[in-house]
């Protein structure tokens, strides 16, 4: 019962937090929303509905007290131009694309599964792939920077291609995200007032968005093409819709939940993993327990290393107990501080946090906390020091 409350707690987080922190609402609203509807209540212990109760609402007082960012006169931002910042959009948008293909091995390999891609790729390649990503990312900034001041329809079309190309060629459910909750983000910060519109907004995004995951998700698992064929694809179509969406979240929250209820903590070991780039330098590493969930659920997997991401709530638990709890007021902290950084690059400046932020805490709030914090970091860093560069050699108005 405690998740029904924690779930509506989140709905209402939507409606009266900052504008910065909304996203955050809308990743944790989305994570509940699974573990609501898409399980079986006797899964859940009354401690695990405590723990994610007591969560929420430890995030719910912080966010309420957090204080409002003042916000730059945008509207006579010297480094935007609707015109320069659409064509750099699309032109990087292009250049992603041509870059992950090379990144997989070119056109013919494109059509491998991506297990495949994602096993036999050189450094060469990962870092071409890599690059590839951030330049997505940049590219939906820059459009998004111009639906924020001109509501350019064109703006939005040109996003959804590029996000709908990207996705079909990595197959990454994930890149959705930059796309979808920056947008419902800004129309729920200008409409706070109007919570019908939003609601109905919202459920319409919703569909569109499960739509989207589903579609990713059958390619995905549609494999390389030498098996593509009629009835392959009918199989692949019913296992989709019979896997629904995160629905082996359910059991990766509550079977490692149960777990670490009766064994030792990891004591910050998820969070330590983060420096493991630092740690490499003086000859010693954290194993992230992502792996070591995947163990205590699936087993060793010996194609490719699995990895398990069981929520932010467990994973905190799993590191630091019942104080696990305060990691919500640091990740909302972390945004703010962020957000009132990037607010004073201008335009720019605030669409590459809501892009970063839409990217990464989602799959934070999903548990899968150091991929999210790494992506956070790098992003944010390339995006911000991208602009500066094209703030001196492009993007000023004449």
């Amino acid at each position: 019962m405690l998740i029904v409350f924690s779930f509506f707690i989140s709905l209402f987080g939507i409606l009266r937090s900052k504008e910065q922190h909304t996203i955050f609402w809308i990743s944790h609203s989305s994570i509940l929303f699974v573990l609501l509807f898409a399980a079986d209540f006797g899964l859940y212990t009354n401690l695990f509905g405590v723990y994610v109760f007591l969560y929420i609402i430890l995030c719910l007082v912080f966010t309420l007290y957090t204080p409002t960012i003042s916000l730059p006169d945008l509207e006579n931002d010297i480094y935007f131009s609707n015109e320069r910042v659409t064509a750099l959009g699309v032109l990087l948008g292009v250049i992603s694309l041509f870059l992950y293909i090379l990144g997989a091995g070119g056109v013919d390999s494109v059509t491998r599964s991506w297990v495949d891609i994602a096993t036999t790729r050189s450094n060469f390649q990962l870092f071409v792939t890599n690059l590839s990503q951030l330049l997505f990312l940049l590219s939906l900034a820059l459009l998004l920077s111009v639906f924020y001041v001109s509501r350019s329809v064109k703006s939005v079309v040109f996003m959804l291609i590029i996000t709908v190309a990207f996705l079909a060629l990595t197959r990454v459910k994930a890149y959705l995200l930059p796309l979808i909750f920056p947008i419902m983000a800004l129309y729920i910060n200008e409409n706070k007032n109007k919570p019908f519109k939003i609601v109905v907004f919202g459920f319409l995004f919703s569909l569109s968005t499960i739509f989207l995951y589903l579609l990713t998700t059958f390619f995905r698992w549609i494999g390389s093409s030498d098996k593509w064929d009629s009835q392959h694809f009918v199989d692949v179509f019913q296992n989709v819709i019979d896997k629904g969406v995160e629905r082996n979240l359910i059991q990766q929250s509550t079977s490692i939940f149960n777990y670490y209820v009766e064994s030792d903590k990891l004591l910050g070991q998820t969070y330590f993993s983060i420096f493991n780039p630092v740690f490499r330098v003086f000859g010693h590493e954290v194993e992230n327990p992502m792996y070591l969930y995947s163990n205590l659920i699936y087993g060793q997997s010996f194609e490719m290393r699995g990895s398990a991401h069981p929520t932010v709530y467990v994973d905190a638990f799993a590191n630091f107990g019942p104080f696990g709890i305060l990691t919500g007021p640091f990740w909302l902290l972390l945004i703010h501080h962020l957000y009132k950084y990037c607010s004073s690059k201008g335009v720019v400046g605030i669409m590459i946090f809501y892009v970063s932020i839409a990217y990464s805490i989602p799959l934070i709030s999903r548990g899968s906390v150091y991929y999210g914090t790494l992506y956070l970091a790098i992003s944010l860093l390339f995006m911000l020091i991208s602009h500066r560069i094209l703030c001196h050699f492009y993007l000023k108005k004449i």
